[in-house]
């Protein structure tokens, strides 16, 4: 089975049982160059100045955060074919790009300023689904794969994302939260994610999954017509701050800038005096202990792990991937699931944020573990 997953942006593929190797976009490099030599002339002027240059607020060289201004935000593979489709976005352009796997080259077939497109979806007919973000809203739409062209089958204010064709023909399911606003029309929660289905031969949409306790995320829907996603628990404050966060935010505010004022001396400390402020031991990190991430569409408080253990995970227990039959039965699959993928043989591989693991009758198993967090992960 060959499978690829993305993390921090960037995109890996495993053929069968080989390592992943990191698959790099040529216009991706591109940008990162340009940004890197953008960084260097504006370091060498500052050091022109008497200024000290070369580094940002967080004592990091300019150009090594070049990496980060060009992220791979959404892969499909086509089917068929020994290809991929994958979306690039920087801080203000986003683009469609073709992989070929055998000549390994690159092709854009378009990069357009202010275009935000993820969650891409591939049918057997060569239609490709995706979600097109404007701001916090976003829309369901049939992409071009030749040009930039986009046919909007959603609209409204709200957040539809994740869509994934069905096993029958021209039909999908999608993932759907409503946008609260206030009198002054500022954005202020986002409903619980439902999921819904579209037919677009007759135009009939219908809401599948609806629950005000829970999220229901990205759906998907195997060749027996079940209905698989994440469920978790819903928050109403879990995308926007309450009055008494914002209170204790303003309370933690001087302790927090010493915390970072501190770190930022000690980072200079390490660049020019060769030696750490702290007296903390620097062993081996063995645990990764993060408070909070911002995981689809919501801040989650992650849980500590312990990668060596079998089943690390960082996703809390209650992310559970879910299947409901044609009777509307729901049963529990697994839990600790960030994201999945159905196989053409409907076995479901799954990642919980360190691992790629597969589940085979009943049981499920660790192909691949990462060293960094990995946001999603598909079949090719």
């Amino acid at each position: 089975m060959n499978f690829g997953y993305t993390t921090n942006g960037k995109l890996y593929l495993a053929a069968g049982s080989a390592q992943p190797a990191e698959i790099k976009s040529e216009f991706a490099e591109q940008v990162i160059q340009r940004h890197r030599k953008a960084a260097e002339k504006g370091a060498w002027k500052s050091e022109s100045d008497g200024k000290s240059a070369g580094f940002d607020i967080w004592g990091k060289q300019a150009s090594v955060g070049a990496e980060a201004y060009v992220k791979i935000k959404s892969v499909v593979p086509v089917i068929g074919k020994k290809d991929l489709f994958y979306t690039l976005q920087t801080e203000s352009v986003g683009g469609l790009f073709r992989y070929d796997l055998v000549e390994k080259e690159e092709s854009r077939i378009f990069h357009k300023e202010g275009v935000d497109i993820q969650d891409l979806c591939m049918g057997s007919d060569g239609q490709m689904l995706c979600a097109a973000r404007d701001g916090m809203s976003s829309s369901i739409a049939l992409l071009s794969t030749s040009r930039f062209k986009l046919d909007f089958i959603t609209e409204g204010d709200a957040q539809d994302i994740a869509p994934s064709w069905t096993n029958i023909a021209d039909e999908f399911v999608f993932q759907s939260s409503g946008i609260g606003r206030n009198q002054d029309g500022h954005i202020v929660t986002l409903g619980n994610a439902t999921i819904d289905k579209v037919n677009l031969s007759n135009g009939a949409q219908e809401t599948l999954l609806d629950d005000a306790r829970y999220d229901f995320l990205s759906p998907k829907v195997d060749s027996a017509g079940n209905l698989y996603c994440i469920r978790r628990p819903y928050s109403a404050s879990g995308n926007y701050a309450s009055h008494f966060e914002m209170l204790k935010d303003f309370v933690m505010m001087p302790f927090r800038l010493l915390k970072a004022l501190f770190g930022f001396l000690d980072v200079m400390s390490r660049i020019f005096g060769k030696q750490t402020l702290s007296n903390a031991s620097t062993g081996a990190a063995k645990d990764v202990d993060m408070k909070e991430a911002y995981i689809k569409g919501a801040y989650v408080k992650l849980s500590k792990a312990d990668q060596r253990q079998e089943d690390a995970s960082v996703i809390p227990s209650d992310w559970e991937l879910i299947r409901m039959a044609s009777d509307g039965s729901i049963e529990v699959i697994e839990s600790k699931v960030l994201d999945f993928e159905i196989t053409s043989d409907d076995e479901i591989v799954y990642t919980n944020g360190f691992s790629v693991r597969i589940r085979e009758e009943g049981k499920s198993r660790a192909i691949f573990k990462g060293k960094e967090i990995i946001d999603d992960v598909f079949i090719y």
